[in-house]
């Protein structure tokens, strides 16, 4: 009989001599992404990561045309190409165009990083793309692999980024790939502490903050 060997990806982290045998960057990102929310194996939910809350909130400024952004890490992606983590430790101020002075436009307040290999060039940045003036503005096209975090209609004449209709379109929100217990009764006091993780005790209206010392007989239910 003869056994045939199925090779795959490297895994983390490998380096060698041998260029076959290295860690490549597509493995390791969608290696990565076993570790967050996934839609399929190796592939991540593209969202805000929850921690700093809130991350990566948008703000208007009060006196000019710019946006003020939090501090935050997001998760974006590319069809089959796995987790691009990026983000900022500090919060930043992101400038963008003066008003029309009798049409509106649309600005999408986006995060990307590019990926040169997918012959994407730049650098990570958070940025606005900004619409073209009109009395029904279009939503513009953001970059390849962008996340976008907020959207902002400007009124026509605005001075600053506080005028107008209010910001729409938060992005979602993703996280760490781990275990609930769903709709889950806890019977053995051995597994007392089963429904700690992202679980809350469900009361009379499917809300309530976890105790510190779960009882036998409790129900559990992810409600994130």
């Amino acid at each position: 009989m003869v056994v045939t060997m199925v090779t795959i990806q490297t895994g983390l982290a490998i380096n060698s001599d041998v260029e076959a045998e290295r860690t490549p960057p597509n493995s390791f990102r969608h290696i990565l992404a076993t570790l967050l929310q996934q839609t399929a194996a190796g592939e991540p939910v593209v969202g805000i990561l929850p921690a700093p809350s809130p991350g990566l909130a948008v703000t208007p400024s009060l006196t000019a045309m710019e946006y003020h952004v939090s501090a935050g890490y997001a998760v974006t992606t590319r069809p089959g190409k796995g987790a691009y983590i990026v983000g900022t430790p500090d919060d930043v101020v992101v400038p963008t165009d003066p008003a029309h002075s009798t049409l509106p436009r649309i600005d999408r307040i986006y995060i990307v990083q590019p990926d040169p290999e997918l012959a994407e060039a730049g650098l990570p940045r958070i940025d606005v793309v900004k619409g073209i003036p009109a009395s029904n503005p279009t939503v513009p096209d953001l970059p390849a692999g962008a996340l976008e975090i907020r959207r902002k209609t400007i009124a026509a004449g605005a001075t600053n980024t506080s005028m107008g209709a209010a910001f729409t379109h938060p992005a979602p929100t993703t996280g760490l790939n781990i275990g609930a217990i769903t709709a889950a009764m806890i019977t053995d006091p051995l597994n007392i502490n089963a429904g700690k993780i992202r679980g809350k005790k469900i009361d009379s209206i499917g809300t309530g903050v976890a105790p510190a010392g779960p009882a036998v007989g409790d129900i559990w239910v992810d409600w994130s």
